[in-house]
């Protein structure tokens, strides 16, 4: 069975309401989990869930100034902070994109870029010209372990060219939260019946820069 790993335990409870009743019940029979915060606990939630299907769903910062708080970014592949560190090729973008497109929701679909700490000023800008459209500080962690990826989601909050932290922080993280809760039943459903990648083929990396 795929799991829903929420980094933050506002992301989780956003899940929950928006496709199930009750704290910690299942989505449509897809559990949604509290991973928590930055690597080393990302790192420590995909060695729980060794072998399980996992699809990532949070918020995140936009790098790109197309992208607006609220927007959804579906990655195609999650990329690590190393120079060394294989990107996780997610198969399913395409699909998950299209349902949520559907439903209404804008999406984008592109690489999501993981980092340790909040990426801010130059170093965002310098994220942003290697290709990525986000970035967090777990999905690499929580899909490039002993878990079977299946998906990576995340709602844009602050946006580039705007500051990380500000007046409107609060605002955005709203906007974000209350998007992800909407498009909570979509997402759930379609993990439900999304096969995870075998581990010899998620850390392919993709055939053509995007």
């Amino acid at each position: 069975m795929t799991v829903l790993l929420a980094p933050m335990r506002a992301e989780a409870r956003a899940l929950r309401r928006g496709g199930a009743t009750g704290t910690g019940a299942p989505t449509r029979g897809v559990p949604v989990l509290h991973a928590g915060v930055g690597p080393l606990r990302a790192a420590r939630a995909a060695a729980r869930l060794a072998g399980r299907g996992v699809c990532v769903a949070g918020v995140g910062g936009g790098l790109v100034a197309s992208l607006h708080t609220g927007d959804v970014v579906v990655a195609e592949e999650v990329r690590g902070p190393g120079p060394d560190d294989v990107p996780v090729r997610l198969r399913g973008a395409t699909e998950l994109a299209a349902l949520l497109r559907a439903a209404g929701h804008p999406v984008h679909i592109g690489p999501v870029g993981s980092r340790p700490g909040i990426v801010a000023g130059a170093a965002r800008d310098r994220l942003a010209g290697t290709g990525a459209l986000a970035v967090d500080t777990e999905s690499y962690w929580l899909l490039s372990g002993p878990a079977r990826p299946v998906g990576c989601l995340r709602v844009v909050a602050d946006c580039a060219p705007g500051p990380v932290f500000g007046p409107a922080t609060l605002w955005h993280l709203g906007v974000a939260l209350r998007r992800l809760r909407a498009l909570a039943g979509v997402l759930t459903a379609w993990a439900a019946t999304a096969d995870p990648a075998p581990r010899n083929e998620s850390h392919q990396p993709l055939k053509e820069a995007r």
